[in-house]
């Protein structure tokens, strides 16, 4: 069985966006997409990714933080 994996990239540099979405990929198992939109993590269906990139920064809200932390838990 191989197994497969989504990821969503959501990092406001839109440079550095590209190149991860770029190098995950390059990974057979990997099918990737960088959200370009401003969202809020809570607006984004997140149950259709097995991998999450995430930019945590000073600005960011203490509630996408919980949110995050519910995530690991799945």
């Amino acid at each position: 069985m191989i197994a497969s994996f989504h990821a969503l990239t959501f990092v406001s540099n839109t440079k550095f966006a590209t190149f991860l979405t770029s190098r995950v990929q390059e990974h057979r198992h990997f099918e990737s997409q960088s959200l370009t939109q401003q969202k809020r993590l809570d607006q984004i269906d997140t149950s259709q990714y097995n991998v999450l990139f995430y930019e945590l920064t000073s600005m960011s809200d203490p509630m996408q933080i919980v949110h995050l932390t519910e995530l690991a838990k799945n």
